[in-house]
């Protein structure tokens, strides 16, 4: 027999299972087990000879299963190992190929739902299983994050609207961008849960990029009544205060202190939570606005020693270096270093851009710019930065045309 005189040659499997299937398919072409056989029996022995041979996975879960969709076109354990089995070793062996992750959640699901349209399963691992991987590969991706949360909820909202999970998900984590639609899911989920601290503190945050201020107070303050040890609810109570307080005195037109009743706030903050790193670079913000410079200063570094990598809160201190002491070299390497601590961190290159469109360097600033929309999460940042890289490009352009040299700093202040 062969395979006793050549038992390691692939290509002897690989025709056995081939050859002899090819007659049978044509001798019997409605006979599934042929076609199963076709793809697995072939398979089992050449995944032996070569166990790391992508191919040979690939196709012991779709070959057969191609036949088998077409003998039998309703039958869902079809479909769900066409997707599955396949790629559960393709993943081994291609960790990082994000394609593989993707049909592994949506190709085979794809299918179950037409054949089993309310099962809630199959909405949840719609969204979320392809997606975890893919979230984990790029991380960046803003269409991972949306499909994460709102593909699968919408199916699962349908099957089951009273589950407040469903509604708490589809306000925070897919709808990020989408802030009218995801204030719409907070309403249900307060309606659902109504005790529910959580529901609360992401409304207030959610309230507070809407602008909607005296809102979110009232929504953390809750939160903070229902959960008083949640650091998190404090602090952006306070910042929400901040805020307000802020805008009133941009809109009188006079220059008028930070009330102290903020500073004590953030004050209380950072002494209930010591070692809270977003408590601490609040804190020395709103020391910042107040002209407390050193105090400020002082604050920043411990926020950044708690959280040395909050390239945020190094942005912020280096743009205390400029309104403190006027050092923009200063100023741009602290931000600089944030950029090295968090290279994806947005508000660094918007501040760099700023910089360096006050010290006349428009191309570079036009550079940080891209730079900064690449990495925007929202449509409004997106618009904001779009409006300072067309004003650096027309400075540029005007000079350009009338062939003068645009005039160098001369006193820089807060960007």
């Amino acid at each position: 027999m062969t395979t006793r005189l050549d038992p390691d040659n692939a290509d002897i499997y690989h025709y056995r299972g081939h050859v002899s299937n090819y007659d049978n398919k044509r001798l019997d072409p409605d006979n599934a087990d042929i076609y199963h056989y076709r793809g697995h029996v072939s398979n089992y022995d050449n995944k032996r000879l070569d166990p790391d041979n992508a191919d040979i996975y690939h196709h012991r879960g779709h070959v057969s299963n191609y036949d088998n969709k077409r003998l039998d076109p309703d039958n869902a354990d079809i479909y769900h190992h066409r997707g599955h089995v396949s790629n559960y070793d393709n993943k081994r062996l291609d960790p990082d190929n994000a394609d593989i992750y993707h049909h592994r959640g949506h190709v085979s699901n794809y299918d179950n739902k037409r054949l089993d349209p309310d099962n809630a399963d199959i909405y949840h691992h719609r969204g979320h299983v392809s997606n975890y991987d893919n979230k984990r590969l790029d991380p960046d991706n803003a269409d991972i994050y949306h499909h994460r949360g709102h593909v699968s909820n919408y199916g699962n909202k349908r099957l089951d609207p009273d589950n407040a999970d469903i509604y708490h998900y589809r306000g925070h984590v897919s709808n990020y961008g989408n802030k009218d639609n995801g204030h719409v899911s907070y309403y249900d989920n307060k309606r659902l849960d109504p005790d529910n601290a959580d529901i609360y503190h992401h409304r207030g945050h959610h309230n507070i990029q809407l602008d909607r201020v005296d809102d979110a107070i009232r929504d953390l303050e809750f939160a903070v009544s229902k959960c008083p040890a949640f650091a998190a609810s404090h602090v952006q109570k306070s910042f929400a205060e901040h805020r307000k307080s802020a805008e009133m005195i941009a809109n009188s037109g006079a220059k008028i202190p930070l009330p102290q009743t903020v500073i004590d706030s953030y004050k209380n903050n950072v002494t209930m939570f010591p070692d809270n790193g977003d408590a601490r670079a609040l804190y020395a913000q709103a020391l910042t606005d107040a002209g407390k410079f050193d105090e400020a200063d002082r604050e920043f570094e411990k926020a950044i020693k708690l959280e040395p990598d909050n390239a945020t809160a190094m942005v912020h201190r280096g743009l205390l270096q400029l309104q403190w002491k006027q050092d923009v070299e200063e100023a741009i390497k602290i931000i600089n270093q944030a950029i090295d601590v968090d290279n994806k961190c947005e508000y660094a290159y918007e501040v760099l851009g700023t910089l360096e469109v006050q010290r006349s360097n428009m191309q570079k600033a036009m550079d940080l710019f891209q730079k900064a929309i690449h990495l925007s999460r929202t449509e409004s940042e997106m618009a904001h930065l779009y409006s300072l890289l067309d004003a650096a490009h027309a400075q540029l352009k005007v000079a350009k045309n009338l062939g003068i040299t645009l005039p160098g700093p001369m006193g820089m202040g807060m960007p």
